[in-house]
């Protein structure tokens, strides 16, 4: 190849769309720093979700604590300290692992004030507990939880059986021709 054709061909190669393209490419999949300059922005978005995802969690503990109608979910938790030490020591261990963990957690260290942004994002568990206990019983009737087996009529109408219909033709016209 000549060095004309290789210059007529990176004329047509090099388009403003191609261009627009690339610069696309690379502003979604490529590393960007952030305002500090170290690490990336995915990096530092995917910490945000680590992080509030196990703040929800810990706030989720709280709320898993009185199902009942009660809306003070704090009412007698100093009185379990098993609870208190779980809660604890899941806080302290998700801040080691987002602040000290780095690259083997795959995180960024956050600012405190970044902390209290997820903290009250997390925080937010507490108000979604007391709006689900607003929420009528009769609501989630639909729901069967008896662990009690199912009446062929029931299992014959159930969505499972639809499935297990296909594979069970199936094998019966297997076991069919291997007879004959």
């Amino acid at each position: 190849m000549t060095d004309a054709n290789f210059a007529t061909l990176g004329a047509d190669f090099v388009t403003a769309k191609r261009m627009a393209g690339t610069e696309a490419d690379g502003y979604f999949f490529l590393p960007q720093l952030t305002v500090e300059n170290v690490g990336t922005t995915k990096l530092l978005h995917m910490t945000f979700v680590f992080q509030i995802f196990v703040f929800m969690q810990i706030f989720n503990q709280f709320n898993s604590r009185i199902l009942t109608g009660n809306f003070n979910i704090f009412d007698g938790m100093f009185r379990n300290f098993l609870f208190i030490g779980v809660a604890l020591s899941t806080f302290v261990i998700q801040m080691l692992m987002v602040e000290i963990g780095g690259k083997i957690t795959k995180t960024y260290p956050l600012e405190m004030w970044r902390n209290g942004i997820c903290l009250a994002f997390g925080a937010g568990e507490l108000f979604w507990g007391v709006l689900i206990k607003f929420l009528p019983v009769k609501w989630f009737l639909c729901f069967n939880f008896e662990e009690k087996p199912m009446t062929e009529e029931e299992e014959a109408k159930s969505t499972l059986s639809k499935f297990k219909k296909g594979s069970s033709r199936r094998v019966k016209k297997e076991d069919s021709a291997k007879k004959e």
